[in-house]
């Protein structure tokens, strides 16, 4: 112990302070947070908000509520004396908008770089500064590389972005911890089927939804009208999915082939793509970026059936849960070995592309095959500490047909603060203030019995609040006071502070599933399906 105890005094005269402690000192244990202004998104991320001295991503289609939902987290830092910075690579921040939304324009700085390599020089600057609470990057995507700008029209500039987003994150991440500041980047999505997201190798054993297994490379060549077992993240079990498309991606050079370990004694064995998604105890990674000793989250005997959900433990993996008459595994096996082969000359590499869910099970374990992807490589995805799949549902309409803003749903799709695959809906108000607040407390208060549902009318105490959803809602915008009340009690519930309290929340039991989309419009809005592949 001397020795140790002379090692941390050099550390610290050499390095100051804090250079190294131990893990279990309280005030490296609380997760400092500040709201994203959605009560939804607060439970669903786990901790009460957006943590700060973190990188988060915020990714969706095009006008699905990213910058709403960035200027709402900029907004709740203000109320609480933070100062904020935008870095507006889009040049489309409209600040009518952020005033409606309350960001206070007066204190907010904003810069427009022209170039990728100036947008992050200034983001680094504003980081080392240690005097910011929120910087928005808004968006990945418009962060053009220098030469790319530069160059002709019609040039190609392959991986140059990705180099320059991979460059800029090393050099943020650190800086971003000590200043504790949180950086949220907004990134767009992409379509690009089967090579994009990883292949497998032909043998690999792809588990249908009868029990059985079949070869890739049988389902793909003989393009096999089945269905696959496939993972909902929402409910947590494995379901049927039919094969939508069938992939033959040619030959590969080189797979990077998996043994992973198995309650039996016995072990999985599968080979891939070093760029295919395959399920983690932190959400989906390239399979290049799994380390011998991750958890990959597998299926264990009996629990291949719909009924047996998957159980999330306060780490973040998953937990034994009962079935039947007796309690079958559930959770994620480690990484036993990773060797990097080369197929047989000819060889080919396969994919397949399934209905809804966009996942399936290869030897027992969970891989991805979404056809979206956003721009910039792989780096933000590895930096990121929560990533935000943000999608519009549906159009919320008046009487007159005119469309007044949209349900709006939030997957939590890789978090390491608190278990990740948690969903929130909530609504988006295009001339109310963005994020509806009372939309919130009314779902979440009717999902707990705070407030009472009977048929149309909504009563709180006996006392009615309205019939139909949306008279319900102008009701609590009309009555703050009432509305502070009730979702004082939703607060208490997931164990987040009170509205007068700080913007630090401890970590929260995992809630229970969100409002439904059914209850998103009753009898006072009518809505419109945009028909969007929210897999």
């Amino acid at each position: 112990m001397k020795a140790l105890d002379a090692a941390l005094s050099n550390l610290t005269k050499r390095f100051g302070d804090g250079t190294i402690v131990r893990l279990g000192d309280a005030q490296h244990m609380v997760v400092d947070t500040i709201s994203t202004g959605s009560l939804t998104v607060d439970i669903a991320l786990g901790v009460g908000g957006v943590p700060r001295g973190r990188v988060l991503e915020i990714y969706g289609p095009e006008s699905s509520g990213k910058t709403t939902l960035c200027l709402h987290v900029i907004a709740e830092a203000q109320k609480r004396g933070g100062v904020c910075a935008f870095v507006d690579m889009e040049h489309a921040l409209d600040p009518s908008y952020a005033q409606r939304i309350g960001v206070n324009l007066d204190t907010l700085y904003i810069s427009q770089p022209d170039t990728g390599e100036q947008a992050f020089e200034i983001t680094e600057e504003l980081v080392r500064s240690g005097a910011l609470d929120v910087i928005v990057f808004d968006s990945v995507a418009a962060a053009v590389p220098r030469a790319e700008i530069e160059g002709e029209m019609g040039d190609s500039f392959v991986g140059v972005q990705a180099r320059l987003m991979s460059q800029a994150l090393r050099k943020l991440s650190g800086a971003i911890k000590q200043s504790n500041v949180s950086v949220l980047f907004t990134n767009q999505l992409r379509e690009k089927i089967g090579v994009m997201y990883g292949c497998f190798r032909g043998d690999a054993p792809v588990l249908l939804a009868d029990g059985t297994t079949e070869r890739i490379e049988n389902i793909v060549l003989n393009k096999m009208d089945v269905e696959v077992m496939s993972f909902n993240h929402l409910t947590g079990a494995l379901e049927p999915r039919r094969i939508v498309n069938w992939f033959d991606n040619g030959e590969a050079e080189t797979f990077l082939e998996f043994t992973v370990a198995s309650a039996d004694g016995l072990t999985h064995r599968f080979a891939c793509t070093p760029n295919h998604l395959l399920l983690t105890e932190f959400g989906y990674e390239h399979a290049g970026d799994v380390e011998i000793g991750d958890l990959l989250m597998t299926r264990e005997l009996a629990h291949l059936m719909p009924a047996m959900a998957l159980q999330g433990a306060a780490d973040g993996a998953l937990m034994e849960a009962p079935l039947g008459d007796g309690v079958h595994l559930i959770a994620g096996m480690p990484v036993l070995d990773i060797r990097t082969v080369t197929p047989d000359a000819g060889a080919h590499r396969f994919d397949i592309e399934v209905q809804g869910n966009h996942c399936y099970v290869v030897d027992g374990v969970v891989v991805h095959n979404s056809p979206e992807t956003t721009p910039g490589g792989r780096a933000l995805k590895f930096y990121a500490s929560i990533r935000l799949d943000i999608r519009k549902l549906e159009q919320i309409k008046q009487g007159s047909g005119e469309v007044v803003g949209s349900r709006t749903r939030v997957r939590v799709t890789k978090n390491k603060v608190a278990p990740p695959f948690r969903e929130a809906e909530f609504d988006i108000m295009f001339l109310e203030g963005g994020i509806s607040k009372s939309g919130e407390v009314l779902d979440l208060a009717t999902e707990l019995g705070i407030i009472e549902k009977r048929g149309a009318f909504f009563r709180y105490h006996d006392g009615l609040l309205g019939q139909g959803r949306e008279n319900a809602k102008a009701y609590l915008i009309e009555n703050p006071a009432l509305r502070d009340e009730i979702e004082n009690q939703v607060r208490v519930h997931y164990g987040l502070s009170p509205l007068d309290g700080s913007s630090s929340a401890r970590p929260i039991v995992p809630p229970p599933p969100p409002p439904s989309r059914s209850a998103a419009v009753d009898n006072g809005a009518s809505a419109e399906d945009d028909d969007l592949d929210l897999g």
